[in-house]
């Protein structure tokens, strides 16, 4: 018995350690409700207080008034809080759309909304 409540604290933080590193299935929509097109370059994501990283990098235009759908997978578990940072292209000019932190453990279906 003694050993059992010995081992039960290394089995906790072996189960939330596993949960971290998992990774979160996000459903991101793009919505453009600018007056010109767009292009995504990529997404990225973090932890509060961490650093980004890139979670999508497949390049996609977004014309005016279109919304696209994608399907994501972060490097972070769906029990942290996610902040998302997405880089694009409008015009000649590359720019960042941000949204967090927002809490994935509840909502896996993400609205960004690009606006002039």
């Amino acid at each position: 018995m003694k050993t059992l409540v010995k081992l039960l604290p290394l089995c906790v933080a072996l189960g939330y350690a596993s949960q971290a590193s998992a990774g979160c299935g996000l459903t991101i929509t793009f919505d453009n409700n600018m007056g010109k097109e767009i292009t995504v370059l990529k997404v990225e994501a973090k932890p509060t207080g961490g650093t980004y990283s890139t979670v999508y990098s497949n390049d996609f235009t977004l014309g005016v008034g279109k919304k696209v759908t994608k399907a994501i997978e972060t490097s972070i578990g769906c029990a942290a809080p996610h902040n998302l940072r997405v880089e694009y292209k409008k015009g000649g000019n590359t720019m960042y759309l941000s949204k967090g932190p927002l809490i994935t453990a509840v909502d896996k279906k993400i609205n960004l909304d690009f606006d002039d």
